[in-house]
């Protein structure tokens, strides 16, 4: 997603038929169309924020307007940058209904609980650009809104003068304030939308990893016959049908793929921040070694992949989760994950009939939390807790026993808390901090 490819003069192009449609006095959502189609010309490489804007048209938010709530709906969302676009900035009562609009905005990313540091408004007729940000010194102790909160102009360019200059002040703009790094909120849905089996960074990935999982059966026919064998075996057991004797390299890579992210996911998690590691730590987060330092023995599992993840073939897996690393710099670590990152994921993998045979059908979050809820709700303060799933896949059930039962019992009187599956990647994706 890094050192992306610019179209200067595209840029320019897009401001030309910018200046064309206010002069005509075209509405801002003619002018917010015409930009966002110059958008992937722009950006030829596509980075994920370039898709998010164009997917992000008028998203769904909460205003809060003192005694009463009501949906409003932003212009363009992209990650935690709300963009309000006017038709022209030039007329004093269009900038100031524009600006009211960054307020509610922004007021309501804010109270939804991300990290208002993060959060940035921005006001454009798509020539003219201005970027806001919270005043924090200023924060009220009830829920924002347009009255209440201070915004501070941080930064702002016109591009009036359609110039090579101005196009790079353009170019440069979008990427500061909507390319961020480590802004975007990490949660299932982000994870599964950028990173899932469907984005096309994902599919670079998988294309990688099938070619070094093919070069090392090739190289180790005697190993890679015995995996074979185990994996059909553990198949063969989940199903109803008989036994399977075909070997599945496809669902097989895209397991292998699932683990490894989760890996790199939880790297960051414990350092707090998206890593950029040199070939030695990646090598160290993919074997265990990272996780074995940091006291979490056994995190990492040998299971089906651990030869993989071993010398010879860990050399030649280091340049993918690289790769994989750098694609998570845009996310925000710096807040404990709140719900199990990994469900909607595997949800992706391959087809259903895949998934209920590997026995990985996802409990969505909803259900998981009435379960725990219900299960807690019959134990007594004074008992001890004692929570088991022996089926836990990516850990939502285990997600929400902690949430819930930390929220209300004394920590002191938990017994144990144990979770475990069966399954090729199994609790080695389970993300949660007491």
């Amino acid at each position: 997603m890094s050192n992306i490819s610019i179209n200067i003069e595209a840029a320019r192009t897009s401001i030309t038929d910018s200046l064309k449609l206010i002069s005509e006095g075209k509405n801002e959502q003619v002018i917010r169309d015409s930009f966002t189609s110059y958008l992937r010309q722009i950006f030829p490489d596509q980075p994920g924020w370039v898709v998010r804007h164009i997917q992000g048209t008028e998203a769904a938010v909460k205003i809060n307007k003192g005694k009463k709530e009501s949906t409003g709906f932003v212009d363009n969302l992209v990650d935690l940058a709300a963009i309000e676009y006017e038709a022209d900035l030039t007329k004093s009562a269009k900038f100031n209904e524009g600006f009211n609009q960054v307020k509610d905005y922004c007021s309501s990313l804010a109270n939804k609980g991300h990290n208002p540091e993060l959060i940035i408004g921005i006001l454009s007729d798509t020539v003219r650009w201005y970027a806001y940000e919270i005043n924090l010194s200023e924060l009220p102790d009830e829920q924002l809104n347009r009255n209440n909160i201070v915004l501070t102009q941080i930064d702002s360019i016109d591009c009036s003068a359609n110039t090579v200059t101005n196009a790079s002040n353009l170019v440069n703009f979008l990427c500061k304030y909507l390319g961020r790094i480590g802004a975007r909120p990490v949660s299932a849905y982000s994870i599964s939308k950028d990173l899932g089996f469907e984005s096309v960074f994902c599919q670079n990935h998988i294309i990688s990893l099938q070619s070094i999982v093919e070069d090392a059966f090739k190289g180790n026919t005697a190993y890679a016959t015995l995996i074979e064998q185990l994996w059909c075996n553990f198949v063969s057991y989940l199903r109803e049908d008989g036994v399977s004797d075909q070997f599945d390299l496809k669902t097989y890579v895209d397991e292998y793929y699932i683990l490894t992210l989760g890996k790199l996911l939880c790297a960051n998690f414990l350092e707090r921040s998206a890593l950029s590691s040199d070939e030695q730590e990646l090598k160290d987060i993919i074997s265990g070694t990272f996780f074995e330092n940091k006291g979490l023995i056994n995190f990492v599992e040998y299971d089906y992949f651990g030869w993989l993840n071993s010398e010879p073939h860990l050399l030649n897996m280091t340049p993918v989760a690289q790769k994989i690393q750098q694609d998570l710099v845009a996310y925000n670590f710096k807040a404990d994950p709140t719900e199990d990152l990994f469900g909607e994921l595997m949800a992706q993998l391959a087809n259903r009939s895949q998934r209920v045979l590997l026995g990985q059908e996802w409990t969505p979050s909803w259900l998981s939390k009435r379960l725990v809820e219900e299960v807690t709700s019959n134990i007594s303060s004074a008992e001890d807790i004692r929570l088991i799933d022996m089926c836990c896949g990516s850990g939502s059930m285990i997600v929400w026993g902690l949430a819930i039962g930390l929220s209300f019992i004394d920590p002191s009187i938990w017994g144990w808390l144990i979770w475990t599956d069966s399954g090729p990647i199994g609790a080695d994706s389970t993300v949660c901090r007491p």
